[in-house]
């Protein structure tokens, strides 16, 4: 089921968008949250936007949940949440695009931005220049993602972000280090942000250096009935994330299962 999108695809509170049952290709054109609350995007592919990300979430949308989603091949990046958006999972998501990946928080005047919660869980960020993802002034907690074959940077964060990495696999490629950009930047570092990894795992000589100077972060608080994310041990992320991210029909959905 191949769906060429001639305009840009708008979505609304409490909708679910589940693509079980076949093989859902979304092209041409971007799919856009404003406002939103209650949202499910299940199992899909979206590629081939030339104007903007693939997933837009922004202007105060809420609750959402962006699952086994495939995207790669975008002008600008992927997944975005942005302008006021916040208390967003996005999981077990295969991401792959030629430079910007996943921003959170688009711009350092957007103080709104504050109150951004967004989870990043089991997702596979593969041959991307950056943004895996770039936080801005919220909570962005990066839990048991498999990165391979970053180019610039995978994990960023700019004015008061907090980044928490935790369990994460990094498979250097062509760059090893995650956070490299304080390298050359001197005095115009912007050094507001917290970057703290806890229990990755770093293979093939990749190196993480934190951004501590406003001390350690609390683990991420999950409010109401919602539960902190199974935390897998790192030496099952890799074969699990490989394995079972993205868009699953036919069967790699039995084998998906076999290697939980």
């Amino acid at each position: 089921m191949i769906i060429t999108l001639r305009k840009q695809m708008w979505v609304y509170s409490h909708t679910t968008i589940d693509g079980r049952g076949a093989r859902v290709i979304l092209t041409g054109k971007p799919m856009i949250l404003p406002e939103a609350r209650n949202v499910i995007l299940h199992n899909f592919q979206i590629s081939g936007v030339r104007e903007s990300d693939t997933i837009h979430i922004f202007s105060g949308t809420r609750q959402v949940w962006v699952d086994h989603v495939t995207s790669f091949d975008a002008k600008l990046g992927l997944v975005s949440v942005v302008q006021g958006a916040t208390d967003v999972t996005i999981s077990n998501c295969h991401l792959s695009n030629k430079n910007f990946n996943m921003l959170l928080g688009a711009s350092d005047n957007d103080v709104i931005d504050q109150k951004l919660r967004v989870t990043v869980y089991r997702n596979w960020f593969k041959d991307s220049r950056q943004r895996m993802p770039h936080c801005r002034w919220g909570y962005c907690h990066v839990v048991n993602n498999y990165y391979s074959n970053w180019e610039y940077y995978a994990i960023g964060g700019r004015v008061h972000a907090k980044v928490y990495s935790e369990s994460n696999v990094f498979y250097a490629g062509k760059r090893r280090e995650i956070t490299p950009w304080y390298h050359s930047h001197g005095s115009s570092l912007d050094t507001t942000s917290a970057i703290q990894s806890i229990n990755d795992l770093f293979l093939n000589g990749a190196t993480f250096h934190q951004f501590l100077d406003y001390g350690k972060l609390n683990r991420p608080h999950y409010r109401h009935h919602a539960k902190y994310p199974p935390v897998l041990p790192t030496s099952k992320v890799t074969n699990l994330v490989k394995t079972c991210s993205g868009a699953l029909h036919g069967r790699w959905i039995n084998v998906c299962k076999r290697v939980r």
